[in-house]
């Protein structure tokens, strides 16, 4: 029995590696039909990748973004719900389930899981902004104004951020993308 499990390791070895190359290449096929919006694509691009690879991350998050943009929101949501509990540090993932509540009109979930969010993520602006949405929906004008004005502060103060990255792309020559930047910056400055 040694013997055959010495002589099959290989095997199975290459076997795998050559899973998870083909899960990576239909990975990559659906990001590419991902970018071109070509959902139905992608979908099927992505559940070749997860059918090679059942415990790719990436391929579930994109799934689920796929799902999101099909107006699948519920499959979206439980996707987003699985992977938020393997990778608990991962806020994209959170931010995407987030949004998942907002699109299904599920606000009390939503206004639930943005303080929560907020408690680890004090100064990103789309929780306020989205805070603020939550609350005009439900007529709640103070709370409204409040958040819609807590987003705005966030969003002036990554206005050094567009300063950081115009200045460093341009130190290297780079004057268009470096002008883009500094346009940014001035737009966040008003």
């Amino acid at each position: 029995m040694k013997k055959l499990l010495i002589i099959l390791l290989p095997f199975f070895l290459f076997c795998g590696c050559s899973n998870v190359e083909k899960a990576q290449s239909y990975y990559l096929d659906a990001v590419s039909e991902y970018k071109n919006q070509d959902f139905e694509r992608a979908l099927m691009q992505v559940n070749k990748a997860i059918g090679e690879k059942s415990d790719f991350y990436q391929a579930q998050f994109l799934k689920a973004k796929i799902l999101f943009f099909s107006k699948d929101f519920q499959n979206a949501e439980n996707i987003f719900l699985k992977l938020t509990k393997e990778k608990q540090d991962n806020f994209d993932c959170k931010y995407w389930l987030l949004r998942c509540y907002l699109f299904q009109n599920k606000l009390d979930d939503a206004i639930t899981y943005i303080n929560k969010l907020i408690l680890s993520n004090t100064e990103d602006w789309r929780l306020y902004y989205y805070k603020a949405q939550i609350a005009k929906q439900q007529n709640n004008f103070e709370e409204y104004f409040s958040n819609l004005n807590t987003a705005e502060k966030f969003l002036k103060d990554s206005q050094v951020v567009y300063l950081d990255l115009g200045l460093i792309w341009h130190e290297f020559g780079l004057s268009e993308r470096s002008s883009a930047y500094y346009s940014k910056a001035e737009i966040l400055k008003k």
